[in-house]
């Protein structure tokens, strides 16, 4: 146990514990004070009560004995050696999950083997002075678990809207996991991330100066942008599941650029052959086809669910480089007439759109759209609330990550991120020491064979079930077969219907599903036959 922590009796008897100087628990009756706190806890129903510090556990049986069956007690402790208090003090208990919480990965893992759709909200009960401690982490590590419960469901009802895309897409995407993924990459350059905001166009200049000292990496709709201004990114991420950003590839389909793709993302996307291609995942609901992936070890470096591409970059350029972060176009808020930065491809529509009829698209575009004044690094910027929420999951995952992430940028939605000057930048990056790492030229040749079969015995499997279900479906349409018989079939491929609205009663004998998902499993397996470029 590390020099300053120590366990030592109160005047009751009970284990109290020591900390840099000062008690955790009450001196005179130290469960007593943790009974308490757990009995003034709100009762609600599907919650998950996050404890920060359960230190000896005082007070969790207790609070465990009062709420529903349906909700559950996660606890989190940032400290490694006071985790080692509640891993020797702790009995197994069903409905209570505890663990060392170091960063937003690891609390990631934690909340995805948690939520199965059953809790819906979140509440922190502190039960001893270890939250106070630490109580910044924690306070940032509770947001971030309030970011997932949010994407969680807001991703279950754009599930109905966007699943099926990412089904197909995903099918369309099978034989490209056989490659490198984004574990396989690493850089030990800072990483400047580029977003499409206004604020990127004051920042090229700086980055065009100072380019060899940094990883450059962008998001799609930023690629254009930085091409135009002689700036080559080393690095894009790409989401868009649909066709709509193929356009901001063009300028750098000849380019050798790391490309870090979701395995949901547009086919189109993946077909320019000069790119470094990596894989991850965006969890959007488990199927039978993603629980078969990952038992074959085919899925790809997996990554929370953040909804914003911005984030979503954001959180992987922590993932792929140890050094320090930096960002710049990630606004959030625009100034009425001006929603992204020059030269990215919204300006070039705007741009085409308008005429003397019209006038200023841009301009009528932006004041079409409702939002609301916000604090702002300029003044007059507004926001919306999709976009102020964006931001407020940023401030909270640059909290919860263990390295200095500053913004370059002096336009958008004002977040608690330390601001940093040009003139800052520059003095950082020169008497800084940074190590360009070797780039991974791939897995080697024995583990990419055997990849690539894996990957090819996949595919044929997955193959053989559509084939059987449309076999069986046939012979249901002569009348030799009964429907009932299809059901064992469709549980196994659950991935056709779990997009459909009312998949909660799925699948069922109904004719009207049985035509949609018979639909579903001809596009499939037409997608699993066609060998991409």
């Amino acid at each position: 146990m590390e020099k300053g922590t120590e366990l030592i009796r109160a005047e009751c008897g009970e284990l109290n514990v020591m900390y840099k100087g000062r008690t955790l628990y009450s001196r005179y009756a130290p469960s007593a004070s943790a009974e308490r706190a757990a009995v003034r806890a709100e009762i609600l129903e599907n919650c998950i009560y996050v404890i920060p510090s359960p230190l000896l556990e005082y007070g969790i049986s207790s609070l465990m004995e009062q709420i529903p069956s349906s909700s559950a007690v996660l606890a989190l402790e940032t400290d490694e050696d006071l985790a080692g208090l509640a891993f020797e003090s702790a009995g197994k208990r069903e409905g209570y999950t505890r663990v060392l919480a170091v960063d937003t990965p690891s609390l990631y893992k934690v909340f995805s083997a948690l939520q199965k759709g059953q809790y819906r909200r979140l509440c922190l009960v502190p039960l001893n002075g270890g939250y106070s401690v630490n109580k910044e982490r924690y306070d940032a590590l509770y947001a971030t678990l309030q970011h997932f419960m949010k994407n969680y469901w807001q991703n279950r009802l754009t599930t109905a809207h966007m699943g099926g895309l990412w089904i197909r897409n995903l099918c369309s995407n099978l034989n490209r996991l056989d490659g490198p993924d984004m574990a396989d990459f690493r850089t030990g350059l800072p990483v400047v991330l580029c977003g499409a905001g206004e604020s990127l166009e004051e920042t090229l200049p700086l980055l065009s100066r100072m380019r060899e000292k940094f990883y450059l990496l962008a998001v799609d709709t930023a690629v254009q942008s930085l091409m135009r201004s002689g700036l080559l990114p080393d690095g894009i991420v790409n989401l868009e599941a649909q066709f709509y950003n193929l356009k901001d590839f063009y300028s750098v389909s000849k380019s050798p650029v790391d490309l870090f793709s979701d395995i949901t993302a547009y086919p189109g996307s993946l077909r320019f052959p000069e790119h470094r291609h990596y894989f991850f995942s965006s969890s959007y609901g488990e199927t039978k086809l993603q629980s078969r992936i990952r038992k074959a070890g085919l899925m790809p470096f997996e990554i929370p669910p953040l909804g914003s591409v911005g984030v979503a970059a954001l959180y992987i350029a922590s993932q792929i480089s140890d050094a320090p972060l930096f960002f710049t176009g990630l606004d959030f808020a625009y100034i009425q007439g001006k929603t992204h930065a020059r030269e990215t491809p919204f300006h070039d529509l705007t741009a085409l759109k308008s005429n003397r009829l019209i006038g200023d698209y841009w301009y009528s575009f932006s004041i079409g759209r409702k939002a609301y004044s916000v604090e702002s690094k300029s003044p007059g910027a507004v926001s919306n609330s999709i976009l102020e929420s964006y931001g407020r999951q940023l401030e909270d995952l640059c909290r919860s990550l263990n390295r200095p992430v500053y913004d370059l940028g002096s336009k958008g939605l004002k977040m608690a991120i330390p601001l940093m000057n040009h003139d800052q930048f520059r003095v950082f990056l020169t008497d800084s020491v940074f190590y360009k790492e070797d780039r991974p030229s791939g897995i080697d040749d024995i583990n990419g064979e055997t990849r690539e079969r894996t990957a090819e015995a996949l595919i044929r499997d997955e193959k053989k079930r559509l084939e059987n279900i449309l076999r069986l479906w046939d012979r249901i349409s002569l009348e030799e077969r009964k429907e009932e018989e299809l059901l064992p079939l469709l549980r196994d491929c659950d991935y056709l219907y779990y997009h459909f609205p009312d998949r909660e009663t799925l699948p069922s004998t109904d004719h009207a599903f049985l035509f949609r998902v018979i639909t579903e499993v001809r596009d499939l397996l037409r997608r699993l036959s066609t060998r991409t470029a």
